[in-house]
């Protein structure tokens, strides 16, 4: 507020006092200089009050001044806080998505990293499992090595006691079988029990059936005869000529099959055993000779 001040009225000083004055030149001389003494009086309270109100104004305006700066400034101050709050809310939420995407994939790697730890227990197992099923098939590996070995071994001994029809039909087995370690060792596991087995089989189905084959035969005097040979089995085999007038038998012995010519009723037995195996003849019992084996 500013400073209160007396007010007065200069007309009201400047009128005579409303008592009647004395006449008189003492009198006169005495309101001439009362007059006087009270308007310098008053003019020097008017030139005080000009230079207070002045004074007042001055300072009115200056402390305007530093208000209207200061709220200027105070409304950029305003303005940039709310700019920075804005961005601030706007930074926020960016980091709101950051931590919670940051969150999710740090949820993603400790899966993984447990799977990982549990797929390695497992891998570990696992690895452990197949070295032992390694080692397994190693032995047995080993052993069918062991075994074709022998089986091998077994056929090449067998081969020339087989018969003549039965060797031309496994030749092409036959030729693959390892007659020295070299060739052996050259050949797969699995190429080697196939031949083994292909040529054991042939064998056996050989062996488990009557064949009839026809076969040129030389004869004690040099000459070669076209005759029929009906094998049973390994066992034992008969021949004849178209007119039973060359006949005989065999059985395997030693490194090949041992025949022996027969003539007469025994020639006509396996000429008419023959025509009953080609249905030539009906079926009959005839009498054939045969070779107890040691």
């Amino acid at each position: 507020m500013p400073p209160s001040y007396n007010t007065f009225s200069l007309a009201q000083d400047l009128q005579p006092d409303s008592q009647p004055h004395e006449s008189g030149t003492a009198k006169g001389a005495c309101l001439s200089k009362t007059f006087y003494m009270r308007t310098n009086r008053r003019i020097l309270q008017v030139g005080i009050l000009t230079c207070s109100l002045l004074t007042c104004s001055s300072i009115y305006a200056s402390e305007l001044e530093d208000a209207r700066a200061a709220f200027i400034e105070w409304s950029k101050v305003k303005s940039q806080l709310s700019k920075e709050k804005a961005d601030w809310v706007d930074e926020e939420a960016l980091l709101e998505d950051m931590i919670l995407t940051s969150e999710a994939e740090l949820g993603s790697l400790e899966e993984s990293i447990e799977e990982l730890e549990n797929g390695s227990s497992a891998s570990d197992k696992q690895k452990g499992v197949l070295l032992e099923e390694i080692n397994e098939a190693k032995k047995t590996s080993s052993h069918l090595q062991d075994g074709v070995s022998e089986y091998e071994k077994y056929l090449i001994d067998l081969l020339p006691k087989l018969p003549e029809p039965l060797k031309r039909d496994l030749q092409q087995l036959t030729q693959r079988l390892p007659y020295d370690a070299k060739k052996a060792e050259r050949l797969a596991l699995s190429q080697r029990f196939q031949t083994v087995v292909g040529i054991l089989a042939q064998i056996e189905k050989f062996h488990s059936q009557i064949s009839l084959v026809s076969e040129i035969k030389e004869t004690e005097s040099g000459k070669a005869k076209e005759v029929k040979t009906i094998y049973f089995g390994l066992s034992h085999a008969y021949f004849a000529d178209a007119g039973a007038e060359y006949a005989g038998f065999g059985y395997p012995q030693g490194d090949g099959w041992k025949w022996t010519s027969v003539s007469g009723e025994i020639a006509e037995n396996i000429a008419k055993a023959i025509a009953v195996n080609q249905n030539d003849e009906p079926p009959v019992f005839v009498s054939l000779p045969i070779k107890i084996l040691d």
